[in-house]
């Protein structure tokens, strides 16, 4: 199920609104959510449907909102582009959530690289330790041999 589908099951209702005056719009966006509805149908029944969209996902981002009784092509085209601005939004809120993620993991990526380089190097001056000593066995066993 996508994000929207999600959304509106959570709503448990879409109230269907015909609004005449577009600038009642965020008003009653603003009652619906407080009495715990974030999602409304605005239908294209009005001449100030495509305007009352643009309104309320401009005020109101957190507002799940649909276009309603869209019977041409050219309300659908007025309903696509008053919701763009939300879509914008959300792109652009996506975009930053994927440049914040995608630098933690490049700074994630250096403190790893500073750690292998500190562990190889520690590994690496283990290693040498280790073969010094072996060495220094060698050359007393040598010696004792010798002697």
């Amino acid at each position: 199920m996508n994000d929207v589908l999600k959304q509106i099951e959570l709503c448990g209702i879409v109230p269907v609104v015909k609004i005449e005056n577009a600038e009642k719009a965020v008003p009653l966006c603003k009652a619906l959510m407080k009495g715990g509805i974030m999602c409304a149908e605005i239908t294209f029944r009005t001449e100030a449907a495509a305007e009352a969209i643009r309104r309320i996902t401009a005020e109101l981002p957190e507002m799940l909102v649909g276009a309603g009784t869209v019977l041409t092509r050219e309300q659908a085209d007025a309903a696509v582009e008053a919701g763009e601005g939300a879509v914008a939004r959300k792109k652009a809120e996506a975009a930053k959530k994927a440049e914040e993620i995608i630098a933690g993991a490049r700074e994630q990526a250096r403190a790893n690289e500073e750690k292998a380089e500190k562990a190889a190097g520690e590994r690496k001056r283990e290693v040498l330790a280790a073969a010094e000593a072996h060495r220094a066995e060698a050359i007393r066993a040598v010696m004792e041999t010798v002697i």
